[in-house]
């Protein structure tokens, strides 16, 4: 009875999964088993793959081992392949968190996505209120008020409490209903020029109030709304004088109607009102304000404040739950507003993960807290009639660039594997777009930045291993084959940007061209140093940096990349100029090649051309034909083997 007790523990600690038996728990040997797959993690057994085998058939056959079947085996691979997937979200952000279990935690305060909390203390007192008041009878509810909800005892402030910003009454600097021609052509030209490459704005229903914000000017001005709306009309201003300046198609009238300043004082005025009600309040509206400022900011300021701007979106982002999938109560307008709120998140979300590639920070917004679906690359991503391509295909760059970015920070080295399935999945989005965006649909500008985003992704996957050509003692691997893409890149690269010189367009002011420029030429430069394919890289630089000073009068940082890539130069020349003086101070001169003819006399084959036959057919044989002799099996003779060093012999007797 003994043994056989114990063979049955043993029985059961063998069915069990690894966390189980860590555990202590039962186990009921499914796989995932019910522990396992209640906290949806990787259930592993660690002898043989979760039995199936139920308790009955246990008791019948105590010391019994079935071996494991082909069918259970794939079915535990595939289980283990799924845990895997959910644990390298990366790249695949599509309900990364589990929504369902995340709202059965979240409070609604008032029935909206701002009011949700996790936080309970919020909630229980009015709850608790409601219960008490509403099982009093109605004679005892009089004088009675329930609690409203609200975070009690946040701080201890009292006399000093401070007041509300005051919004100032400003005079309009734009008046669109005495200046509707030129607020129009503004307007016309954001929407058509740059709003879609990351759709900020949903165009038709900002037109709409647009039109309602003239006609109720006078009546409606003082209203945080108007204000706030004035704000975001401001900055589209803003942005289209910046972006229309060296533009081909601004008339000349509209250029007459635009005063000195006007611009800055724009950007100024909608930045002051969206700061004091950003100080209280959080809204979609908001969000899409501070992405329009870093917007402005990312093509006419510093790094800092454009970095600033967008991290006040990234916390209203979080603080309001975008990024999670909630089912709210269909109130009125709020199917709508579920629909802005994604488009915000989204949005965001690009934003945060391009610009933090192109700063080299970390990216904010991880892939593990996105629990909305990813927009997919067909139609019904762009069926609400706010997304548009553009926008969509801005929202993959951001997440392939933000893979890149991951990785970096997460290893300590570049994993090749890696880097060409991320380079695969760029060249079949590439395809998808060449193939689903035309310049028939939208500007052609606007899609030039698509694609020279996409090459400068491209391009900086093998920027890291570029450092195995300068320091010698880099642990980095330097791949030859990596030449001939970088070079390629480059070249679609600098075609687009002298299509756009030709066009007059170069001096538009989106960021990426200075940058892409900067890097080709560098990249350029290394590699010659480096004494590869330096004809074809030599006029990639030549290219480079002929595009870069026909804009260094209008973009002053212009002047500074060409003045630190002609240093470079002045530096690379110098050293190749040392190396070569101190190789002809050794001595370049060889002499006369009699000594190198004299070997090859006795062969009959100096002065004449290559004669496959007399070589073949030669009394002494030939290097190929003793080869081939050999690798066959064929017995060679000594002194056929002898005869082709005979004149090395000679020469040493």
């Amino acid at each position: 009875m003994v043994g056989q007790d114990s063979e049955s523990k043993r029985l059961r600690v063998k069915k069990a999964c690894t966390y189980c038996r860590f555990r202590r728990i039962k186990c009921d040997g499914e796989r995932p088993c019910f522990h396992c797959r209640r906290r949806t993690q990787l259930c592993e057994y660690p002898t043989e793959i979760g039995s199936n085998i139920s308790k009955k058939t246990h008791s019948k056959h105590n010391g019994y081992r079935r071996e494991t079947t082909q069918d259970e085996y794939i079915c535990y691979l595939e289980n283990k392949i799924l845990n895997l997937e959910k644990s390298l979200m990366n790249g695949y952000p599509t309900n990364a968190l589990g929504t369902d279990k995340m709202e059965s935690n979240l409070l609604s305060l008032d029935g909206k996505r701002t009011g949700r909390v996790t936080r309970y203390d919020a909630i229980l007192a009015n709850k608790l209120g409601k219960s008490l008041f509403f099982d009093l009878p109605p004679s005892d509810r009089e004088g009675l008020s329930i609690p409203r909800l609200q975070f009690y005892g946040w701080n201890m402030s009292g006399g000093h409490y401070l007041h509300p910003l005051l919004l100032a009454v400003q005079p309009l600097i734009l008046n669109p209903s005495k200046q509707s021609d030129l607020c129009a052509w503004l307007l016309d030209f954001f929407f058509g020029k740059i709003n879609p490459l990351f759709c900020m704005i949903h165009e038709p229903v900002f037109m709409d109030q647009y039109h309602k914000f003239i006609n109720d000017l006078i009546t409606a001005a003082d209203t945080k709304a108007a204000k706030l709306f004035n704000a975001i009309l401001n900055l589209i201003f803003a942005i289209a004088i910046r972006f229309s300046e060296n533009h081909s198609t601004r008339p000349k009238r509209i250029s007459g109607e635009l005063k000195s300043g006007m611009e800055e004082d724009l950007f100024y005025s909608a930045y002051d009102i969206v700061s004091k009600l950003s100080f209280e309040w959080q809204s979609l509206e908001l969000i899409q304000s501070w992405i329009l400022i870093t917007f402005y900011l990312r093509a006419a300021h510093r790094q800092t404040s454009s970095y600033t701007s967008l991290g006040s979106a990234i916390r209203m982002c979080k603080g309001m739950l975008l990024n999670i999938e909630l089912t709210t109560k269909a109130i009125g307008d709020q199917g709508y507003e579920e629909t802005k709120a994604k488009r915000m998140f989204w949005l965001v979300y690009t934003w945060d993960r391009l610009y933090s590639w192109q700063s080299g920070r970390q990216c904010e917004i991880q892939d593990g807290s996105i629990g909305i679906e990813f927009p997919p690359l067909n139609g019904t991503s762009c069926s609400d009639g706010w997304l548009q391509k553009p926008a969509l295909s801005m929202i993959y760059l951001g997440r392939y660039a933000g893979r890149i970015q991951q990785h970096a920070f997460g290893n300590k080295s570049i994993d090749e594997t890696f880097l060409k399935n991320i380079a695969t999945e760029l060249s079949q989005f590439k395809i998808w777009c060449d193939s689903n965006m035309s310049c028939d649909e939208f500007d052609r500008l606007l899609l030039d930045q698509v694609y020279l985003t996409y090459h400068d992704i491209f391009l900086s996957l093998y920027n890291k291993q570029l450092l195995g050509l300068i320091d010698c003692h880099s642990c980095i691997d330097w791949c030859s084959s990596h030449v001939s893409l970088l070079r390629e890149h480059s070249k679609q690269t600098l075609d687009i940007f002298e299509c756009m010189r030709s066009k007059g367009e170069l001096e538009i002011p989106w960021w990426m061209n200075l940058s892409l420029l900067f890097n080709i030429s560098l990249i350029s430069v290394i590699l010659i140093y480096s004494g590869m394919q330096t004809e074809e890289l030599a006029d990639t630089f030549r290219r480079a940096i002929s595009l870069l000073e026909a804009v260094k009068g209008k973009a002053s940082m212009s002047a500074e990349c060409v003045w630190a890539l002609k240093t470079l130069n002045h530096m690379c020349v110098l050293k190749m100029q040392k190396a070569a003086n101190t190789l002809a101070q050794i001595g370049i001169n060889p002499g006369p090649s009699s000594v190198n003819e004299h070997r090859f006399l006795q062969f009959d084959q100096v002065g004449r051309g290559p004669d496959d036959d007399s070589i073949f057919d030669s009394s002494t044989g030939s290097l190929p034909e003793i080869r081939i002799s050999n690798m066959l099996g064929h017995d060679t003779g000594e002194n056929e083997c002898l005869n082709w060093f005979d004149p090395w012999l000679d020469e040493v007797i």
